[in-house]
């Protein structure tokens, strides 16, 4: 369907939408119109905001809704339709403080409308070719003093990490190993569709996922990052993007988890989650573990990660809530 239809556009046929189904995501609205990709709804639905001709405002369960103009706030689960319910969350959850089970399921936010973080890999694919301008930069995302920090940091990093920016490629494209190799395309789906991503890397920090880099060898650590600067920069990417929610996936007891568990989300009006794959005793650090974390984000960004979900090796999941 395009927007130059001569007949029907997409913007009449989302204004449509909204009429009848108040409140609805823009996620959802691409589910109900069939409009692709889920960029093009976005952007739709933020003209029509700016126009004045829709309200875009946020429901009460924190994610962004559509609403014909004149409405009242509403419950969001009345009268919800069934084919667009946010996929239920993983097989055990567990508060993040004691590690004892929550009453109860809840919800992941669909992924559309929260920041999702995932780790690099120690595995990366060689070669690459020359810099390209315009290319995304996740510094570009942040404002002056925060770009400048990161920046800064990066500098004494890379000389540490050995980083060759002779020859560049994507960092998604960069990162390799199981759970790259599970979510890869996922991933790619997912960013032409306009969610929104963030790597935490060893030799850069944070990257978008598109961010062009060079090979290099350098596991993520804290120590490497100036105190708060990483968790500060976290909190601004997801006010950027108009995010309430951020779901993190990773292992349990990487560095990874230890910093997303630092930052301090709750404080600055987030709900986060951290997904992390649960071997059960099992010994799969090197394997298990990483595919099973590339298999729940690729089910996750599919929104087909439900509550009886296990990897394809049997392993299945803990998702805590952050405070």
């Amino acid at each position: 369907m395009s927007e130059r239809s001569a007949r029907v556009t997409n913007t009449d046929v989302l204004i449509a939408a909204i009429s009848q189904h108040p409140g609805a995501t823009d996620g959802e609205l691409r589910i109900i119109t069939g409009i692709e990709p889920h960029q093009q709804v976005n952007q739709i639905c933020r003209r029509l905001d700016q126009q004045g001709r829709v309200d875009r405002r946020t429901r009460d369960d924190g994610r962004i809704g559509n609403f014909p103009l004149g409405t009242a706030p509403t419950d969001p689960a009345a009268g919800e339709d069934p084919a667009i319910v946010a996929p239920r969350r993983s097989s055990r959850v567990s508060d993040a403080a004691t590690g004892t089970p929550l009453a109860g399921p809840i919800s992941l936010p669909p992924p559309e409308s929260a920041l999702i973080i995932l780790p690099c890999s120690r595995a990366k694919k060689r070669g690459g070719r020359p810099g390209r301008v315009g290319s995304p930069a996740i510094t570009d995302q942040l404002p002056p003093e925060l770009r400048t920090r990161l920046t800064d940091a990066r500098s004494h990093v890379v000389l540490r990490a050995g980083v060759d920016a002779t020859a560049l490629l994507p960092a998604s494209e960069r990162y390799q190993g199981h759970l790259y190799d599970a979510a890869g395309p996922a991933i790619t789906t997912a960013v032409d569709g306009g969610y929104d991503l963030v790597i935490l890397s060893g030799g850069f920090g944070l990257l978008h996922p598109l961010e062009p880099i060079g090979n290099y060898d350098r596991a993520f650590g804290r120590a490497d990052w100036p105190s708060g600067l990483l968790e500060a920069a976290l909190i601004e990417l997801a006010r950027r993007h108009g995010h309430r929610h951020v779901v993190a996936f990773c292992s349990q007891t990487t560095s990874y988890a230890q910093l997303i568990r630092r930052v301090p989300w709750k404080a600055n009006g987030l709900a986060a989650h951290l997904v992390t794959p649960e071997p059960g005793g099992r010994d799969g650090a090197q394997r298990l573990v990483p595919q099973a974390t590339g298999e729940a984000l690729a089910s996750y960004l599919g929104g087909a990660l439900s509550g009886s979900w296990i990897s394809s090796d049997g392993i299945g999941l803990n998702v805590e809530e952050l405070t």
